[in-house]
């Protein structure tokens, strides 16, 4: 389904939405048959605390940044995605959804990358095809 993004103004643009001061702070872009990778510059948006990019045809390494960047959501399941190294830099404290599901990840998670994620309440890596050792991944239960 093509977008509609013809708008000089990209907080016009369908599926992005911006704040008060017309930074953009949510990218919702599910199925959409968005391709090729995903630019490291995305994590440029200083102001993006929510990305959903499920179900798309989305390939290539995850850009170490992406993830560090989110303050509440980051949904990029159901694609091509890989990561080179393990994950490891620390998601930010109030990150609360983070789903990498269903992609082509093989390098292991390391304790350092929950870390500070202590809203986490949902964190999805399963269908991906991580081997050796699981390091022991731990965060605190949030609250209900």
């Amino acid at each position: 389904m093509p977008l509609n993004w013809s708008s000089p103004d990209c907080c016009h643009w369908e599926g992005v939405a911006c704040g008060p001061n017309s930074r953009v702070t949510s990218l919702e872009l599910p199925v959409r048959g968005l391709r090729g990778s995903i630019s490291p510059s995305l994590g440029n948006l200083t102001y993006l605390s929510h990305l959903n990019l499920t179900r798309n045809w989305l390939s290539g390494n995850l850009p170490d940044v992406l993830l560090s960047r989110f303050t509440h959501l980051g949904i990029l399941s159901s694609n091509k995605l890989f990561n080179e190294r393990p994950l490891s830099l620390p998601l930010p404290f109030s990150i609360q959804v983070v789903d990498l599901s269903s992609n082509l990840f093989t390098q292991m998670i390391q304790t350092s990358f929950l870390k500070m994620a202590s809203a986490l309440v949902i964190f999805n890596v399963s269908y991906n095809f991580f081997s050796g050792p699981l390091h022991h991944l731990s965060a605190p239960v949030p609250h209900s």
